[in-house]
């Protein structure tokens, strides 16, 4: 059976099976790494918000993937990147905010 074949199955499976999808997204954790690096240009943190945010994406594509998608990493890849894009805007819109309860600076 070639990897494709086999991810489906796998991923078909983790769609009903909330264990399945957890062994599913440490069985790709590289793969999901691999992504989240790519897109910060640097390997991510073990407990970096990207790396968690990758991972949340990752698991959105098991549960919303259907064969006549595509290929589950496309689905999976672009999901990952969509979802750090948009936490980077949403990172960079926020960085100039200053808090009411936030101390004063000298």
């Amino acid at each position: 059976m070639n990897q494709e074949h086999q991810i489906v199955r796998q991923v078909q499976k983790a769609q009903g099976d909330s264990r399945a999808a957890d062994q599913l997204i440490r069985q790709y954790l590289p793969f999901i790494k691999s992504e989240t690096a790519r897109f910060l240009k640097r390997p991510p943190d073990e407990n970096q918000d990207e790396l968690n945010i990758a991972m949340f994406a990752f698991y959105e594509s098991i549960l919303s993937y259907r064969t006549e998608k595509g290929a589950f990493f496309t689905l999976a890849s672009t999901a990952i990147r969509n979802r750090l894009i948009d936490y980077a805007r949403r990172e960079r819109r926020h960085s100039n905010l200053v808090y009411l309860d936030q101390p004063e600076q000298e």
